[in-house]
């Protein structure tokens, strides 16, 4: 039977938050430069040799799922270890800031009650992930994970709330501007699929369920230090939180030396820690945070082997018959487009509707784009359970079983859901291979230790799990 589009939104979306103008400027990479370095075979994100997806290709059947090169040519997938990472032009390259911005990551001097650090959400344990739901952030505790629990201020002793969405993984975030060849907010057309309709240089990565953070990293690096429930406790108003954390951290000499010798041209000024310099040292440490050598991409470079025969088979429906490629092409297995899928709701919402999300809608303030959510990336799904903007599948099968059955338990109106979202009709066995072929999606985490200790003096949090699959990458001590 025919089979319609899968549009198999699986994987948590990128975490932060979404920051404030001028935290960093500068536009461009030098895609040029990065594939002269990286050498012959280079993929450049944002560059002109990269495989560009076609509109007419994107969904096709025709396209022979055996051949590799077809479908690179026809969805724009890649393997991670031959694409250049790109960058903006005031933050290259450099190892003194990714070791700092590995500190400022784990250290709670950033919250507001000095009790939370960006860690707790993005634990590199849970590949980056919490494993909740929705994430609960201040006033949570010790406990990490699923057995955290929602606390109250210990300034105010006033309840926190969980969040209202479920926390991105940061996995292979410095890539998320890669969309597949289609310019960001031109890949659908579809209700709810709104986006910028000028040049988004891919060092932009289009960040949370809402879209809403369109300057990178650097941009939606500072945003959570304000944000009550997840960083900044009832220390601070949120119109406060930046100015109050760069204070604290020029107070630590430590800092004001680390932060000198990572940016080199502030060595001589009064202070080298900025909102600028602050935002670009936790930005030059999400960006090493990638993961080559997945099944899938040994197989689009070469290995015949590297898919076992469950996974070949959901190969065969993802960019065949289940048409998942129309929705989930690109390095990253992502258009970065919004669309209204009916998902449940559950938690909170937004405090502009509580109890409810309207998802893009939320930032643009567009009617027809109420309920739409980002295309999240596919790499790694397996490992960043639960799924959906509110965490509402359990399991990788029952995302999957959500899309099989014409997805849309919200129950939103016919006019309010995209209009490709149809039953399927596969089997439980399809099923199950197309969730084979998401976990051959999983490539090797980088192990990144938690620090022994960081500059503020505070406890950095430390999850303690089963390990993931882990590349040694060069860290600080």
């Amino acid at each position: 039977m025919i089979r319609w589009l899968l549009w198999a939104v699986l994987a948590a979306a990128i975490g932060g938050c979404g920051g404030r103008d001028g935290v960093a400027d500068g536009y461009g990479a030098d895609a040029a430069g990065t594939a002269a370095a990286l050498g012959a075979g280079a993929v450049v994100v944002g560059g002109t040799d990269r495989p560009r997806a076609s509109e007419a290709a994107i969904g096709a059947t025709s396209v022979d799922p055996a051949d590799r090169n077809a479908l690179a040519a026809a969805f724009g997938v890649a393997p991670i270890a031959r694409l250049a990472m790109p960058y903006p032009p005031n933050n290259g390259p450099s190892a003194e800031r990714a070791a700092l911005g590995r500190l400022l990551f784990f250290d709670p001097v950033l919250s507001g009650e000095r009790d939370v650090s960006c860690a707790v959400c993005h634990q590199p344990d849970r590949a980056f992930t919490d494993g909740r739901a929705r994430s609960a952030g201040a006033g949570g505790g010790a406990e990490l994970g699923p057995a955290r629990r929602v606390g109250t201020s210990q300034l105010t002793g006033k309840p926190f709330a969980e969040s209202a969405r479920n926390a991105p993984t940061i996995l292979n975030v410095g890539f998320m501007g890669a969309a597949g060849g289609v310019a960001y907010g031109h890949a659908t057309g579809s209700p709810g699929a709104s986006g910028s309709t000028a040049a988004h240089a891919e060092f932009l990565s289009v960040l949370f369920w809402d879209g809403r953070s369109e300057k990178g990293l650097e941009g939606q690096a500072l945003h959570p230090l304000g944000a009550r429930d997840e960083m900044a406790g009832d220390a601070y108003p949120f119109r406060d939180a930046h100015w109050t954390v760069i204070e604290r951290l020029r107070a630590i000499p430590e800092y004001d030396r680390l932060f000198r010798a990572a940016f080199p041209e502030l060595a001589d000024e009064a202070t080298a820690i900025t909102s600028s310099s602050l935002a670009r040292a936790i930005a030059a440490f999400e960006r090493t945070l990638t993961t080559p050598d997945a099944p899938f991409d040994r197989w689009l470079a070469g290995d015949d082997d590297a898919l076992d025969a469950a996974a070949t088979r959901g190969k065969a429906l993802f960019f065949g018959g289940a048409g998942c490629a129309a929705c989930h092409g690109g390095p990253m297995l992502s258009d970065f487009g919004f669309h209204a899928v009916g998902a449940p709701q559950a938690g909170p919402g937004l405090p502009e509707d509580r109890g409810d999300d309207v998802g893009r809608a939320a930032f643009t303030r567009d009617p027809a784009d109420r309920y739409a959510f980002r295309t999240p990336p596919l790499r790694n799904v397996a490992l960043t359970a639960p799924y959906f903007h509110a965490g509402t599948a359990v399991t990788l099968t029952d995302a999957v079983a959500f899309f099989n059955r014409g997805g849309n338990d919200a129950g939103l109106p016919a006019a309010r859901l995209d209009g490709r979202m149809r039953a399927l009709g596969l089997t439980d066995g399809e099923v199950a291979d197309v969730v084979a072929f998401l976990e051959a999606l999983t490539g090797t985490v980088p192990d990144v230790a938690v620090p022994q200790r960081v500059p503020s003096g505070l406890r950095p949090p430390r999850p303690a799990l089963d390990p993931l699959p882990r590349a040694p990458i060069g860290s600080p001590p």
